[in-house]
């Protein structure tokens, strides 16, 4: 007698998984499975997770393989596996100036990702980069995301404020009294306080009694590094430039003008200034000239006294900075004519006086509302001598 068995070969359940896939730090992903009646999951750790769920959500803080056995109806298993990477999320920085001057501009710079999306786009020079130039017209909150090639991001911010320019006066010493052939030391003193690192100098004076032989850094500045420099000399003028390594707070003595004096056809001698800062410092410098007494004759102070006050001069333009009226003053010490003018940088000159007018005290009262906005200055000529003063016109 003949006996049989049958085996039946079950088929393994097809198992269908979630495909690898890649996360950021700090945050989690869905991985499930699909083709069994039953799943029993498990870590590349040997950690049991859910014993009978299809989809598990997992926050690993490393890469890390997720196994799942799927069992069939018929009890047959198959086992596949899914991989969740872990990438590490940036830590965005942002580095630039974050104050400009209205019109100015400041290099901004992002770090730490991949690429970068900047916003608002207003004032950027480009909003998908790493470093863009911002210009805002207005002071404005920027914020920057970052994101690495895995997909992670990190946000920073940054408020660029915007500035006016502050007016800023510095005045050169007046009355200061010089033996013929002698020298004599004008110290140029700022009313207030600015940040900066570049001083610019322009000096200009009568060659026939003056001459100016140095401009430097007063003490104090001197003490904290600022050094001069002659850009340019010529026999009625000199150029400056005093400079420090990095930017420096400086007020009150900012330099020294040494100037000899001689017996020319004045015993008042004005040296005209001009002073400029960078666009940094975010202020605009109004001067006051400076002025040099010659001393010529022992006893003859009384003479003296009364001619510097009857000597041709040009009052510093009121007010100053000027917006729509503007009133200039000047003195000539004889009748004779005289040319009275505005310029700018470029050389345009606009006509205030021109011709014969007593002696003494003359006022000139302006419209200067279409003129437009900038940096002008007035020249009064008389007898072949020139008076300079420095005028701001703003908006």
């Amino acid at each position: 007698m003949r006996d049989s068995v049958r085996v039946v070969v079950l088929a393994r359940p097809v198992l269908t998984v979630t495909a690898d896939t890649a996360i950021c730090r700090g945050t989690g992903a869905w991985i499930s499975a699909a083709g069994a009646r039953s799943y029993r999951w498990r870590s590349s750790s040997g950690e049991e997770l859910c014993a009978s769920c299809s989809e598990q959500l997992v926050t690993p803080e490393t890469t890390t393989t997720y196994y799942v056995e799927g069992t069939s109806a018929d009890g047959c298993t198959r086992v596949d596996s899914v991989t969740v990477v872990v990438g590490e999320p940036p830590s965005v920085t942002i580095t630039g100036d974050t104050g400009i001057c209205r019109g100015g501009s400041t290099a901004l710079s992002a770090g730490g990702a991949q690429r970068y999306q900047w916003d608002p786009a207003e004032g950027l020079s480009c909003i998908d980069c790493a470093a863009p130039t911002a210009s805002p017209a207005t002071t404005t909150h920027y914020t920057v995301i970052g994101t690495t090639e895995a997909g992670c991001t990190d946000s920073a911010e940054v408020v660029v404020s915007v500035n006016d320019p502050r007016p800023i006066v510095v005045r050169l010493d007046r009355g200061v009294r010089v033996l013929p052939g002698s020298s004599g030391t004008l110290v140029a003193r700022m009313d207030e306080s600015i940040a900066t690192d570049t001083l610019m100098v322009h000096l200009r004076w009568n060659p026939r009694m003056l001459l100016v032989d140095e401009l430097r850094p007063s003490s104090a500045l001197g003490a904290r590094g600022w050094t001069s420099r002659e850009v340019q000399r010529r026999a009625d003028a000199l150029d400056v430039e005093l400079t420090r390594s990095g930017a420096d707070v400086i007020g009150g003595a900012l330099f020294e003008v040494i100037a000899r004096a001689f017996i020319g056809d004045s015993l008042a001698g004005e040296i005209a200034m001009g002073v400029t800062v960078p666009p940094t410092a975010c202020a605009f410098v109004t001067s006051g000239d400076g002025q040099v007494l010659v001393d010529s004759i022992c006893g003859m102070s009384f003479r003296l006294i009364e001619l510097a006050e009857e000597s041709l001069r040009l009052e510093r333009p009121r007010p100053s900075p000027a917006i729509s009226t503007l009133r200039l003053e000047y003195a000539v010490p004889f009748e004779g004519d005289v040319e009275l003018v505005l310029y700018d940088a470029s050389g345009r000159v606009h006509d205030l006086a021109r011709g014969l007018v007593g002696a003494g005290l003359h006022v000139v009262d302006l419209d200067v509302s279409a003129i437009p906005a900038g940096i002008y200055h007035v020249r009064l000529r008389f007898d072949g001598r020139t008076r300079e003063q420095r005028l701001v016109i703003v908006r």
